[in-house]
């Protein structure tokens, strides 16, 4: 089952964790939005424009849009 893991090289290994743990760190700040988001809206009374907002600014990959709020 993981013989095609043994034939990697050192190098190709720790590509592979690297790339398994960005998506495992990706998805979790999907899951961290999706609970902080509701709470947010409820506590702070934001409409669900102003909480699109909010997940579109804090993401790092979306700087030149936080520039245009």
């Amino acid at each position: 089952m993981f013989r095609w893991y043994r034939e990697l090289t050192s190098r190709e290994q720790k590509t592979f964790w690297a790339c398994f743990g960005g998506f495992g760190l990706d998805g979790m700040n999907v899951q961290i939005y999706s609970f902080v988001i509701p709470t947010l809206i409820s506590l702070r009374k934001l409409t669900p424009a102003d909480a699109g907002i909010l997940t579109i600014c804090g993401s790092k990959r979306h700087r030149r849009l936080r520039n245009l709020v």
